[in-house]
């Protein structure tokens, strides 16, 4: 399950469509953890890996290893 923030919608269409939060929860079926990741990172901060746990920490892990290449404070 995955959680994205939509870009594009209009104002009526965000404020009757989307919860307070902006963000719309959603189940999607992927063929393999490595392609769940690569395409959940694809979307950036539109998008966060909810569950399962494993799918989740596995992004988590991704970007983090990023995560020196754009900031040497990174740890």
């Amino acid at each position: 399950m995955i959680s994205s923030r939509p870009t594009g919608w209009s104002a009526a269409e965000a404020a009757t469509a989307l919860p307070a939060n902006g963000w719309v929860e959603e189940e999607v079926e992927f063929h393999t953890l490595d392609s769940a990741c690569s395409i959940v990172l694809g979307y950036g901060r539109q998008a966060k890996a909810l569950m399962p746990a494993e799918m989740r920490d596995a992004v988590r892990a991704e970007a983090q290893t990023m995560c020196p290449l754009y900031d040497e404070s990174c740890t």
